[in-house]
């Protein structure tokens, strides 16, 4: 009987699988000829997503979700956090398989030679705010650039590898800025004394994209991409953004993705957009959350965040996707830790090889 089931489900699924090639190949036929068509064609395809969402169950027990999003090639390294191991750590993505570098630092960030992580903290117990690991997992260096400070976020200039920029409180009772810290002689400054949910410095350095509330004093106004000099004298909000959060320039500074809600305000979603101008273009649509794009070393691809468990906020794999919208993959099978918790798999970055 349960033979039978899995037969009439698996071949209910392929009927979708069929329907959905078709209905793809169609919308992307539409699309070449016509840009504008570009936005009803990713509508259709979330209702594709959403037609085989019912099978999401199943696939979780029988593996078939594999079919419906296969294994990605990937090059370069991938640097991750994940509680694999039952406890939050760093692992790194490489040659199809991922290795643990760190057990206690998470939120990783590759310094532009690619041979060294920025990491943060996994407890409060920890007495450091920031570690530098190579890429062996060895620690060379702690950095503390504040007693008793919070740090939330922390990454290198891709242009000068002996900054970094980090934000944050200096105290409990301080207001939150964004830092810089330059590693020769561990003197910081101060460059911007505002909120800032997430930020990312352009790769020449002279830019800092960050989300933050559109105005200050209206906390109910909602949220939005802004763009920002190196020295914080200068901000401009980046139109057709909002809501946007979590953005990272492309390697060659043109373009900045960020996760926004889709088209039908459902689903988290990952987003592009010109650095310089108000064009943007939606990258994927389907029926799941996802978080924290990064951009592949050339520019092509993303790394995100998947919630294809059904939790908004843990449970993630890691998926890549064409900078076009195409190719939508995952780049590991799905797997639990010892706990029988489904692997979170978290803030991906990404280096060469």
């Amino acid at each position: 009987m349960r033979k039978k089931r899995l037969s009439e489900t698996i071949t209910a699924l392929a009927a979708f699988v069929l329907l959905g090639f078709g209905m793809r190949g169609a919308l992307a036929a539409d699309a070449a000829h016509d840009p504008s068509e570009r936005l009803k064609s990713l509508e259709m395809k979330n209702a594709l997503e959403r037609m085989l969402s019912p099978f999401t169950a199943i696939d979780e027990v029988t593996g078939l979700s594999a079919m419906k999003f296969p294994i990605a090639q990937v090059s370069g390294r991938i640097a991750f956090s994940s509680n694999r191991s039952g406890s939050p750590g760093i692992y790194i993505f490489q040659n199809g398989s991922p290795t643990v570098l760190c057990r206690n630092g998470t939120d990783p960030r590759w310094s532009p030679d690619g041979r060294t992580i920025l990491c943060r903290p996994t407890a409060d117990t920890v007495q450091w705010d920031m570690a530098l690991v190579n890429s062996q997992g060895r620690l060379d260096r702690v950095l503390m650039p504040f007693q008793q400070a919070s740090i939330h976020q922390a990454l290198f200039c891709p242009a000068d590898p002996d900054t970094i920029y980090f934000k944050g409180r200096k105290d409990p009772y301080s207001q939150e800025a964004l830092f810089t810290l330059r590693l020769k002689d561990n003197s910081t400054q101060r460059i911007v004394t505002r909120t800032m949910e997430s930020f990312d410095v352009s790769p020449d350095g002279k830019t800092i994209v960050f989300t933050a509330l559109k105005d200050e004093d209206n906390p109910r106004g909602g949220s939005c991409l802004w763009l920002m000099t190196d020295d914080g004298t200068r901000a401009w909000r980046m139109p057709n953004t909002d809501n946007g959060r979590h953005p990272a320039f492309s390697p060659d500074g043109r373009y900045i993705a960020y996760i926004s809600r889709g088209l039908k305000d459902e689903f988290r979603q990952v987003f592009i957009a010109f650095a310089g101008g108000d064009a943007r273009w939606q990258a994927t649509a389907s029926a799941f959350h996802k978080d924290w794009p990064c951009w592949s070393p050339d520019g092509r691809r993303l790394c995100y965040e998947a919630f294809v468990h059904g939790s908004e906020t843990e449970y993630s794999e890691l998926f890549v996707v064409n900078a076009d919208g195409t190719g939508e993959s995952r780049i590991m099978n799905p797997g639990k830790n010892s706990s029988g918790q489904w692997f979170t798999d978290s803030r991906p970055r990404w280096a060469a090889p």
